[in-house]
């Protein structure tokens, strides 16, 4: 019972962490020059994967700058690297993503990506748990960003 009630706090523990956004590691800095929108929905499915794969890799090294150049200009013009930081970033603990699907409005202004988080909570040595979740991705001059509210 013991060992039952401490992997389920195990578990709530990555999962508070791993929504809560406290994931840091590698990643390439985003391209500072909007890429051509793609006509099609594997064209942006291909961008949509490639910047949330660098995305995370900063998640994951704790780049705070480099995370905060995949949010949209309009986030940017209202919210500053550190509030950001003070919302987004914290002790990395996702150790792997991996993209399970790309859904995109039609025409693509709007994609979610659903995905598998690899979380390794700091306080609970050893494990290594995936949390799901949905990433939204939306359309601004001409290129893909991850939408922070």
């Amino acid at each position: 019972m013991m060992m039952q009630r401490t992997t389920t706090s195990a578990l709530a523990l990555a999962l508070v962490a791993a929504l809560a956004g406290c994931a840091a590691a590698p990643s390439a800095a985003p391209s500072a020059a909007p890429a051509p929108a793609q006509a099609t929905a594997t064209g942006h499915e291909a961008q949509i994967r490639a910047r949330s794969a660098a995305f995370w890799e900063a998640r994951q090294r704790n780049d705070v700058a480099a995370s905060y150049q995949f949010t949209s200009p309009s986030y940017r013009k209202v919210n500053d690297q550190e509030r950001f930081r003070v919302h987004y970033a914290g002790v990395p603990v996702v150790v792997g993503h991996e993209v399970v699907s790309i859904t995109c409005d039609e025409p693509p202004q709007r994609c979610v990506l659903k995905q598998g988080l690899k979380v390794a909570p700091p306080m609970t040595p050893g494990l290594v748990t995936t949390v799901y979740s949905d990433e939204t991705w939306i359309l601004e001059e001409g290129q893909w960003w991850v939408f922070r509210p």
